[in-house]
């Protein structure tokens, strides 16, 4: 792999013998030891391919997925790039944030067809039950935790959201699925009921 006219490859070598290392083999911008060829943040020093991962939807190994390797406290999935934690232990829909907050998540915002079909898919893998996702009641209708509307995809069940019961403020998962397995609308419940959870990072 070192001749004239070689490929340069980030191995701190100089392939190409023309004298010197390429400038990503011999810059290392954090000081973490590892030259920007290698590192995918070379201005974080915590961020490299020798750091242990830690879960906070940042992938601090490098490996191109966020929280792998059982660091999380609830099982943990990847859809289009992103991490989601399925956490099975039931909590109310506050309680149920404030956990997706404290590792750098937040409850699920479903914003299109395929995350909605492949957080249904994940939820029925492991508890046929009801889940709580982020959206919540807002002086306008209901809106995702991360602040988009519903106005580019919602999938409500049938004649939902209808505040049935009054105070049925937060979105929850699977209320329907339970009596027709081909029915994965949401649903507005009262906040305070204590269901499984959906983060995403």
């Amino acid at each position: 792999f070192t001749y004239p006219g070689a490929p340069e490859r980030c191995d701190k070598v100089d392939n190409n013998c023309d004298g010197s290392l390429p400038v990503d083999e011999r810059t290392d911008g954090d000081g973490d030891g590892w030259p920007v060829c290698d590192d995918c943040a070379d201005t974080v020093a915590s961020i490299n391919p020798g750091a242990a991962e830690v879960c906070d939807a940042v992938d601090q190994n490098c490996s191109g997925q966020a929280d792998e390797g059982s660091v999380c406290p609830c099982d943990v999935e990847w859809h289009d790039g992103h991490p989601y934690q399925f956490c099975t232990t039931p909590r109310t829909w506050w309680a149920a944030e404030a956990e997706c907050s404290a590792t750098g998540y937040a409850l699920v915002s479903l914003n299109d067809a395929a995350e909605d079909a492949f957080v249904y898919t994940a939820i029925n893998q492991r508890d046929f039950a009801y889940w709580w996702a982020g959206l919540e009641r807002t002086n306008t209708g209901f809106a995702w935790v991360d602040g988009t509307d519903l106005s580019s995809f919602a999938n409500w069940g049938p004649s939902e959201p209808n505040d049935l019961y009054g105070n049925e403020d937060c979105g929850e998962l699977n209320r329907f699925t339970l009596d027709d397995p081909t029915d994965d609308g949401w649903n507005d419940q009262k906040c305070d009921s204590e269901w499984s959870f959906v983060c995403e990072g």
